[in-house]
């Protein structure tokens, strides 16, 4: 867990985490031991994965068997669908090597103190227009999409990065 200027502040070991993806939810509800407890808006994540986010929601105790406190916020895509891309003109362009314009769009959107680009090429030259007022994590799927590649967030050694991958489709195989 990191509080809000992202000073770590330990390891929970004991607890449970159900997150939701997708177009309709980037949440995530954490459990704690009643004890236990994550600052409001600070991080949670399980390094070396795409799991975690922003704590929203203070923890609600819950009594049974074990009491436990539960704690509510949006995922690391959470985060960018509830950024609001307002362009300066007509509409944002995301055009350019795909890193770059990606780094760029988390710079216009004040989130670079989350998320962080690689500088080095992705090998994508999308040349996208954001449809007006989307967020930032339609426009970031949407120009990677247009040119076969897809979002990649992943939690690692201390960042949360944001890299362009290949678009994969997996087919299930019968036997």
């Amino acid at each position: 867990a990191l509080d809000a200027d992202g000073t770590r502040l330990g390891v929970k070991r004991a607890f449970s985490l159900d997150l939701a993806y997708g177009d309709d939810e980037n949440d995530f509800e954490l459990r704690l031991a009643e004890t236990d407890s994550v600052p409001l808006h600070g991080y949670v994540y399980v390094d070396g994965t795409e799991l975690g986010g922003v704590v929203d929601c203070p923890g609600a105790n819950a009594t049974g068997d074990v009491p436990v406190s539960t704690w509510s916020g949006r995922t690391w895509t959470g985060i960018l669908a509830r950024s609001v891309v307002v362009p300066t003109g007509d509409h944002y362009q995301m055009s350019g090597d795909a890193h770059a314009a990606m780094a760029a769009l988390v710079a216009a959107q004040g989130l670079d103190g989350v998320f962080s680009v690689p500088s080095a090429p992705s090998g994508y030259q999308p040349s996208y227009r954001v449809p007006r007022f989307a967020d930032a994590y339609s426009a970031m799927r949407g120009a990677l999409a247009s040119v076969g590649a897809r979002l990649e967030v992943e939690r690692r050694n201390g960042t949360t990065w944001l890299s362009a991958v290949p678009s994969v489709a997996h087919h299930a195989t019968g036997r």
